[in-house]
């Protein structure tokens, strides 16, 4: 194996973050445009949240095969691979478009989209304890969730100004040109990995790989397993679609605004996560697993305001301040949590493990995702005109879960 690096910011990390980054903006503009787009053509919140939902389950049933694939070959052309695949797949939804529709041809591409989505999640999560000097995972992970959290920032803001100004193609070119960019890129980094052959059927493989995690997430490491469920996945059914779902409906359709406006919103909603990355670095040592629970605590709490200026008051203005000041905070308080989650992995699985543990972990968060997706779906659409009522069910239910939610070091 190679030899690990002795500073953290060496050319090989810093050229491993910005691959990710360009990559995540190209997938991500997807994620933005696509679902908008929908929702926009048809008005109908309950078919965006399903065709997200639909979307997001051969991701889910293929987050156990992409772990044992991170595991087993070699990481930087897996994410090589990744980014071409899904900037042919945009290529191809392009020729689609107006052959097969708009609603069949986002589906299928949301599909690959998500497949791909999670291969490159994986195995980049995978890779950056191996490439990092020993001891600095914690400052690893900062820094990956702060680049990401800065293309998190661009995009809407560049979704929302090209869709409004141009349409839908210039966003899916502008997100093929970053793929692209970020596949030659991914040619340029080095991981060191110890690539261990796949003998006889490959599913068995996979079936074997993925008895394997889940022993280790229930029986030698059953706190890893508690926090998979009773942290990630509960809370990405319960707080994680306020930002994907609640927020375009809201935006769009109980205030009226428009793309622009959404996708600047957004962006100053998604900042909140460098406030997240600031107060880790801060608390240093002390950003244990155990600070998830309080954490998950104030992101429930944290919504009572806004819940009750919903019921209460008739001042547009202030009720959209006080929507983006608690998503803000909320962001803050998730990309802590995401951290801190991610930390707890990478010290408590070894190397030949991780990429298993990441793909349960991957499959769970995604069928919380979806669950959570089309849950808000179907509440917005019954409550439209009584956001107050989807954020009571929403604050009391993120309560439950973070009351259970209780992990020890």
């Amino acid at each position: 194996m190679t030899q690990r690096p002795t500073k953290l910011l060496n050319k090989n990390f810093i050229i491993f973050v910005l691959a990710k980054e360009v990559s995540f903006i190209g997938r991500t503009l997807l994620r933005f445009a696509l679902p908008l787009y929908i929702l926009l053509e048809t008005g109908s919140p309950t078919l965006m949240a399903t065709i997200l939902a639909i979307s997001a389950i051969p991701s889910i049933l293929f987050a156990p095969i992409g772990g044992v694939i991170a595991d087993r070959f070699q990481k930087k052309k897996l994410l090589s691979l990744a980014n071409f695949g899904i900037a042919i797949a945009i290529l191809i939804y392009l020729v689609t478009l107006e052959t097969i529709g708009i609603i069949p041809a986002t589906i299928l591409i949301m599909l690959l989209l998500l497949t791909f989505d999670g291969l490159i999640t994986l195995t980049t999560k995978a890779s950056v304890p191996v490439i990092i000097p020993e001891g600095t995972l914690v400052k690893a992970n900062s820094v990956t969730v702060l680049s990401m959290t800065c293309a998190s920032i661009i995009t809407p803001i560049l979704g929302g100004f090209i869709l409004a100004r141009f349409g839908l193609r210039p966003v899916l070119f502008t997100s093929i040109t970053c793929l692209f960019l970020a596949t030659l890129m991914n040619t340029l980094t080095q991981i060191p990995c110890t690539t261990r052959k796949i003998k006889g059927n490959f599913l068995k493989t996979v079936i074997k790989d993925f008895q394997i995690g889940i022993h280790f997430i229930t029986k030698e490491k059953p706190k890893v397993g508690k926090v998979i469920v009773l942290v990630n996945m509960l809370y990405c059914i319960t707080l994680y679609p306020l930002t994907t779902i609640a927020l375009p409906i809201l935006v769009t359709g109980y205030f009226g605004r428009g793309e622009e406006a959404l996708g600047i919103t957004q962006a100053i909603i998604v900042f909140g996560g460098t406030l997240g990355v600031t107060l880790i670095t801060l608390l240093g040592k002390k950003a244990t697993i155990n600070k998830v629970r309080p954490l998950l605590f104030l992101s429930s709490f944290n919504l009572i305001p806004l819940m009750l200026t919903f019921f209460f008051n008739n001042h547009e203005a202030l009720t959209y301040l006080l929507l983006v000041t608690t998503l803000f905070i909320n962001f803050a308080l998730s990309s802590m949590m995401a951290i801190i989650c991610r930390t707890y992995f990478g010290e408590n699985a070894p190397e030949e493990m991780v990429g298993k543990v990441m793909a349960l972990n991957s499959s769970l968060v995604i069928l919380g995702v979806s669950i959570g997706g089309y849950l808000y779906g179907i509440l917005f659409n019954q409550f439209a005109y009584s956001p107050g009522v989807v954020l009571a069910i929403l604050a009391s239910a993120s309560a439950i879960v973070a009351f259970f939610a209780k992990v020890e070091k």
